[in-house]
């Protein structure tokens, strides 16, 4: 199937512009249905964007902005993302088990996605392999990316990046000649 015909047909089963599908496809190195998962995702998040990797500057311009006048406001933002976070990681495992998953990536590759369903099961049966993963992944570069209907917005994803930012700060770190301590 030639590129143009690809871009028609996503754009006409998708219902978006010609030019978001072009992106999206452009995205998806070619696939087609990875290309009709990026809009999907895209559209789940509220918005008709092509995401391929939520960065903590999209995570910032997603959420609302400080109001000034005190730290109950602040606190009652707080609480709402935590809450919104909750709600999505739940309503995810149950609902759409095998779309929502996380991706791993290593520089700029997909190395695998772990569908919400097979993630919960490794987490009841062994949670210390799943813990022992994270935590090499994280130190040797791996990206995590939460992915699916429910999991894949914003909110979620921050919280993956400030985690892998902090474990890239010390991996910096580590690199460094200076003495520690």
């Amino acid at each position: 199937m030639e590129r143009q015909e690809k871009i028609e047909r996503l754009a006409e089963r998708m219902k978006v512009s010609a030019e978001e599908a072009a992106k999206a496809l452009d995205e998806a190195g070619g696939d087609l249905l990875d290309a009709a998962l990026l809009l999907e995702r895209g559209r789940a998040a509220g918005e008709r964007v092509v995401h391929t990797h939520s960065t903590a500057a999209a995570a910032a311009a997603q959420m609302p902005a400080a109001v000034p006048g005190g730290a109950a406001k602040e606190e009652v933002s707080a609480e709402a993302k935590v809450k919104e976070i909750l709600t999505a990681v739940l309503t995810g495992l149950f609902t759409h088990p095998i779309l929502n998953g996380v991706e791993l990536e290593y520089h700029g590759k997909r190395l695998a996605v772990i569908p919400a369903g097979v993630l919960l099961a490794l987490l009841l049966v062994r949670y210390w392999i799943v813990l022992g993963l994270v935590a090499v992944g994280l130190l040797v570069g791996w990206r995590f990316t939460w992915s699916g209907p429910q999991w894949g917005n914003a909110a979620l994803n921050a919280v993956w990046d400030t985690l892998e930012d902090t474990v890239s700060g010390w991996r910096e770190k580590m690199k460094s000649n200076k003495p520690h301590g």
